[in-house]
């Protein structure tokens, strides 16, 4: 069955971390996915041929709620990575492993929020949790996409996923989805400025990769989210607008012909 990897924002209230006698780091909560809708090359998409999308195109996903919620307890007990492989019991790689999340696994449907406590018991990967060198998660899982096009909170999407089942974790420094901040009392947010250039070159960017559709609703969020028409500097609007930024970062990784995304 084939796979898709998911990143999700990692940033810890310093309350929420404890660290043991034996030098290993807990956290009490983490937000490990939420329901939403996100962007996906074609080709990350299972079943994407049998679909007829275009290669290196855009297309956007809903995670749903009710799907997130029949795969809590998948969740549980998952190896955290040090980099995107799938294990099995029979295919363990033991030198992949970090960590473990917890067996708290827990969907809350108010805020669509898929959360669970974590233990770190590898150095390195401590540090870079600590000094924010690995401040997101991505979340390694399978699911079945189905063509269900349709719109969630506003924002359109032409395909659903279902039937999720959680493989793994790893630790990261950019997330996909946005929003999943553990402990928000202290987010490490930085009052940076993206200003009326930066934005023009993100919707450049965007507009050949994803469809009409979706751009319009891309569009449209950021525009709600600008209070002042030429810079973006409020914290909500921050935190809607990094996502989009960080995944543009990313597709520009991947394709290296394509123009680069700047943040200041």
């Amino acid at each position: 069955m084939p796979k898709l990897f998911a990143g999700d924002r990692l940033a810890f209230d310093r309350s929420l971390r404890t660290v043991d006698v034996q030098g290993r780091l807990h956290v009490a909560s983490s937000v490990l996915t939420r329901a939403c809708v996100s962007q996906y090359v074609a080709e990350e998409i299972p079943g994407w041929q049998q679909f007829g999308l275009t290669p290196g195109r855009m297309y956007s996903l809903l995670r749903p709620g009710d799907e997130l919620e029949k795969a809590v307890s998948t969740f549980d007990r998952l190896p955290i990575l040090r980099d995107h492989t799938e294990v099995t019991a029979s295919n363990h790689k033991p030198d992949m492993v970090i960590g473990a999340t917890g067996s708290d696994a827990a969907f809350n449907p108010s805020t669509g929020e898929l959360t669970n406590s974590l233990v770190i018991w590898d150095q390195a990967a401590i540090d870079a949790i600590q000094n924010g060198t690995a401040k997101s998660l991505s979340c390694g899982y399978r699911y079945v996409a189905r063509m269900q096009p349709g719109s969630y909170r506003g924002q359109p999407h032409s395909l659903t996923m279902t039937q999720i089942k959680a493989n793994h974790l790893v630790t990261c420094s950019e997330p996909r989805v946005s929003g999943a901040i553990v402990g928000d009392a202290n987010p490490d947010w930085k009052d940076t400025q993206m200003n009326s250039d930066d934005i023009a070159k993100l919707l450049t960017f965007l507009r050949d990769k994803l469809e009409p559709d979706d751009y319009s609703a891309v569009e449209t969020m950021i525009a709600e989210s600008t209070q002042d028409p030429a810079v973006i500097t409020a914290m909500d609007a921050r935190r809607r607008a990094v996502a989009l930024v960080a995944g543009a970062a990313d597709i520009a990784k991947r394709h290296p012909g394509l123009a680069r995304i700047r943040r200041r």
